[in-house]
């Protein structure tokens, strides 16, 4: 969003912790019954207005206090490479056009008839270990997806 003027913000939501085993996340992050995980939720923000809905399910194991590290300008991926040293190696990102929930519509401010782009991201670390799990909502008429590709 800085590379084309717009100013990022987020406005948290929710963290949470909870058992693993009250996770829908619980096998795709690798935990064990009794581990912990953090939710988080937030609306991220360019100039103020809402553009993503974010929940993000991470190990409590990997980043344990990370909620001491969120606020409105927070970055998770500064928090997990400057907080914690991580180094992300892959990722697999899902995207799909959807109808937005009546809790989407509300976090970002648009009409059910709107539409939105539905992420879903699970990032390892270097030596495959799951980071993270995020669902993320974006706004269909204010983002746009790039992607590079190599062969």
């Amino acid at each position: 969003m800085k590379a084309r003027g717009i100013t990022p913000s987020s406005e948290m939501i929710s963290c949470t912790m909870s058992e693993a085993i009250d996770s829908p996340y619980q096998k795709v992050l690798n935990l064990k019954d009794d581990e912990k995980i953090y939710r988080i939720e937030r609306i991220r923000k360019g100039d103020g207005n809402p553009i993503s809905l974010e929940i993000s399910y991470i190990p409590y194991k990997i980043c344990p206090e990370i909620y001491k590290y969120l606020d409105e300008t927070s970055s998770l991926y500064q928090i997990y490479e400057g907080i914690y040293h991580l180094k992300i190696g892959v990722g697999r990102i899902t995207l799909e056009a959807e109808k937005p929930s009546k809790i989407v519509q509300k976090a970002l401010d648009i009409s059910k008839s709107g539409t939105v782009l539905h992420m879903h991201c699970l990032a390892h670390l270097e030596n495959g270990t799951p980071l993270y799990y995020v669902d993320g909502y974006y706004k269909g008429d204010s983002y746009y997806f790039s992607a590079f590709l190599t062969r």
